[in-house]
């Protein structure tokens, strides 16, 4: 043989022996015993049947069982009847049968299947299990338990290496401080992040959250969701497309179609963004923010403006601030101005910067409006500096009273009663079996004016007065109104939905 091949064999048995060793090395063949076994040859499969103390040994782990088929050529076995596997300190398993593969290190796990692992049991008719990334799943319904949490549903994928479970279809998870029901869960048994994906609900002492898309940290109570989310807590509801919310610390943000409701307060508010904490309450909404509150009748106070924001004063009652182009309504009431506060300590509604009151038929304007209410209904108002009602009589004419300052009395809700403090005038129509007679003029620095169904009914002068009738035909033009008449009727919102119009 001549020297070249002699080097040409000898480099193509090293190449074999290295193919050889990394083959061996890829793929290690599972070594077994038993106290008896049998040699068969079933067509091309070679079987060693196996009794009676059988082991079985791959890669780390031990296998046994009272008996077993071993398949030498295709490095695989079928085991039978009080089946063990046992992966180091990390996985175990009891199962009735199994069938592992050596050389993908997939077991396939049947009848009464009990797989643990560090932190968690799982209990299921059937497993499968890869032992090269720690993967097992089953589809016949499974049950999970940690020291906190037990687990059902009918699907189940689980990572060892990761600790993270994918959970399908009739999920159910319960602990000592809650309870979830969802359509697709996913969870991590070390962190205790669940996320969900689908319909979900998760019940607690306090009340529940319904979701659809989101992570909840079930050890340290923080959620955040999308896709629209309700949460229900005590008396409190939160609603909105995306939720955050940190329960144990009292705060959370909420974004889009934002809902938050007190059932006890009675009040309800909605907006587009919203950032709220409970202990002291406080929350600003922004994005067409609308304030209801609904009082002992049944009846809603609504109201609006560019900013709301809510902080809680004396005696836990909350002060209610709304800023920049505010409007509320209410059906005996309507009003407009720059900006309002409502403190729920006196049930005073302070307006600022331009002002409009109207009710019923009646106008009342000032430079600033303050009014207390009364189980949700008007019962005083006080008006500061060029203070002005008006009432409309037809087309052209209207009752007008103007001074320095007034005072209102409402009776359910009604304005009854003024008491005008300082450059009191009026102007107002005397009316005889409901004809028109005439209008009567009159300067006087205090008056007392009585109303009824918002038409002027009685004019009272403390002082005497400078006034004049004018008959229907006679009345000239300059005398109709008084200074600063300013109708602005058609400002008036007539429903919840006007509050929306500029």
């Amino acid at each position: 043989m001549k020297a070249g091949n002699l080097r040409a064999i000898t480099l193509l048995l090293l190449v074999f022996v290295s193919l050889s060793a990394f083959s061996q090395k890829k793929k290690k063949r599972i070594s077994h015993s038993s106290e008896e076994s049998i040699y068969e040859k079933i067509g091309d499969t070679d079987v060693i049947k196996l009794y009676r103390n059988v082991k079985f040994k791959h890669e780390g782990a031990i296998m046994t069982c009272d008996s077993a088929y071993y398949y030498r050529k295709e490095n695989s076995f079928d085991a039978y009847s009080n089946v063990r596997v046992n992966q180091g300190d990390t996985v175990s398993m009891t199962c009735n049968t199994l069938h592992y593969d050596g050389t993908s290190k997939i077991l396939d796990a049947k009848g009464d299947v009990h797989f643990r692992d560090k932190k968690m049991t799982l209990l299921t008719p059937s497993i499968t299990y890869n032992r090269e990334n720690g993967t097992a799943v089953y589809t016949q319904g499974g049950d999970i338990t940690d020291p906190e949490n037990t687990l059902h549903s009918r699907l189940g994928i689980y990572n060892t290496t990761t600790e993270w479970f994918i959970f399908k279809d009739s999920v159910r998870l319960k602990s000592a401080k809650y309870s979830i029901e969802a359509d697709t869960l996913f969870y991590n048994s070390s962190s205790g992040v669940a996320r969900f994906r689908g319909p979900s609900r998760i019940e607690s002492d306090s009340g529940y959250i319904k979701c659809n898309y989101g992570d909840y940290d079930t050890q340290n109570d923080i959620a955040y969701f999308s896709n629209r989310c309700e949460i229900h807590d005590r008396a409190s509801v939160l609603i909105g497309d995306s939720v955050y919310y940190h329960r144990n610390a009292g705060i959370g943000d909420l974004y889009g179609d934002v809902y938050l409701a007190d059932t006890i307060q009675r009040y309800t508010i909605t907006g587009q963004h919203a950032y709220f904490q409970e202990d002291p309450e406080y929350a600003l909404v922004t994005g067409d923010p609308l304030y209801t509150m609904v009082d002992d009748s049944g009846d809603s106070l609504h109201i609006h403006g560019d900013t709301l924001r809510i902080n809680t004063g004396q005696e836990q009652k909350r002060l209610i601030r709304v800023y920049f182009n505010s409007k509320f309504y209410k059906s005996d009431f309507q009003g407009k101005c720059d900006s309002l506060v409502f403190d729920e300590s006196d049930s005073t509604l302070r307006m600022f910067e331009n002002p409009v009151l109207w009710n019923g038929e009646s106008q009342l304007t000032a430079d600033d409006i303050y009014m207390t209410l009364r189980n949700g209904n008007l019962d005083s108002i006080f008006m500061i500096k060029n203070a002005f009602i008006l009432s409309k009589v037809d087309s052209i004419k209207y009752d007008q009273v103007r001074g320095k300052d007034m005072k209102g009395k409402f009776v359910n809700s009604e304005l009854r009663s003024l008491y005008v403090l300082g450059n009191g005038q009026t102007v107002y129509t005397v009316m005889e079996d409901d004809k028109q007679q005439g209008v009567n003029r009159a300067d006087c620095s205090d008056i007392i004016v009585r109303l009824k169904n918002a038409d002027i009914s009685e004019v009272v002068f403390l002082t005497k007065p400078n006034a004049k009738m004018y008959p229907l035909k006679d009345i000239p033009q300059g005398e109709l109104f008084l200074r600063g008449f300013n109708p602005r009727l058609d400002e008036k919102p007539n429903s919840k939905a006007d509050l929306f119009l500029d």
